[in-house]
């Protein structure tokens, strides 16, 4: 096998599911049926963010925002590792992220990025669980 863009193509041509990879471009387009879910990796994606830190950093030209979205998923791994070291079912390793999620505000565009990371523990509780993000 290659991670030319033939073979996923191929390969997953009749797939329907949820498609977890690391991002590499050949999963990007026209793989699978339409019902095809792409779930990028947070890891992966963690990854680019900080890339993308060091670059502004060398260049004098932080931006605050990257390094608070680093911290938002920091704070969702951190979730993960509290399931694994309680060794928690699937059930109720969603429970705990439910229990933990935040959900921006519609039209904030961007802004809950600009908190101090510990104002999302004051957002976390007062979020109903029937909000949905379109509203």
């Amino acid at each position: 096998m290659t991670r030319c863009k033939e073979v996923p193509k191929a390969f997953f041509k009749d797939y329907g599911g949820i498609l977890h990879t690391d991002g590499y471009v050949a999963y990007e387009k026209d793989i699978g049926t339409e019902k095809l879910i792409h779930a990028c990796c947070l890891a992966h994606s963690r990854r680019k963010f900080i890339g993308a830190i060091k670059v502004q950093t060398k260049a004098h030209a932080a931006d605050p925002k990257l390094e608070r979205v680093v911290a938002l998923m920091d704070e969702l791994f951190a979730i993960d590792r509290e399931a694994r070291e309680q060794k928690l079912s699937l059930g109720d390793r969603h429970a705990l992220r439910q229990e933990h999620r935040f959900i921006p505000e519609s039209g904030t565009d961007g802004q809950h990025l600009n908190r101090p990371p510990n104002d999302l523990a004051s957002r976390i509780h007062r979020t109903p669980p029937e909000r949905q993000w379109n509203r």
